[in-house]
């Protein structure tokens, strides 16, 4: 194969495929089963087990550091684990970039919640990785987060519990793991017991 092979193969690998979306965030304000990208879903390199321990835990130290995030409201270190060219694939077929992301993440927290008309407080954010795959030192993570939390309004509490599960790619940089990409597969809501389609909506 030539150079100018070699480049067009790589820069097609680095662009991501988009079919469909998935809203993003610990899986809060995410969405439908998607397509992912192919480059995201080749078979994986051999690497070491030690290697990949290592590579886990600083998946999960990321995963922690977003839940942690989300409880303090510290939007700015959030994003810190979000690579600037991140894409969020989202149910209803929409696609975030890194600003939009952001912007859902405010909104998560400040935003009231329309059938109550105040805002949620969070009161847990967890994050549990279903699997785990390797491409170099490339992951494909299968996770499942859920958030816990209520809303207080003339003396009465609503209860809210949201668990998703999502399809995330990570990449190691020189400051930690970042996500690059989110595909949100699954997204259940409860409001006081009770499923509900959405409790952002």
């Amino acid at each position: 194969m030539n150079i100018k092979k070699l480049q067009l193969a790589y820069s097609l690998w680095k662009k991501p495929d988009v079919i469909n979306k998935t809203r993003f965030l610990l899986g809060l304000v995410v969405g439908t089963a998607t397509v992912v990208p192919s480059a995201i879903s080749q078979p994986v390199q051999a690497q070491s087990a030690a290697t990949k321990a290592q590579g886990r835990q600083g998946i999960v130290t990321a995963y922690n550091k977003q839940a942690q995030a989300l409880l303090n409201k510290d939007v700015p270190a959030f994003m810190t684990t979000i690579s600037p060219d991140c894409l969020d694939y989202s149910l209803d077929g929409s696609v975030s970039n890194y600003a939009q992301i952001e912007v859902a993440v405010h909104e998560m927290l400040e935003k009231p919640i329309p059938q109550l008309g105040v805002p949620m407080r969070l009161t847990r954010a967890t994050s549990k990785i279903l699997s785990i795959s390797w491409r170099g030192s490339e992951a494909i993570v299968m996770s499942q987060t859920t958030v816990m939390g209520n809303v207080s309004k003339y003396g009465k509490t609503a209860n809210i519990e949201i668990v998703g599960v999502s399809r995330d790619f990570w990449t190691p940089t020189r400051t930690g793991w970042k996500m690059r990409q989110s595909v949100t597969t699954q997204m259940t809501s409860w409001l006081n017991g009770k499923k509900v389609k959405s409790v952002f909506r």
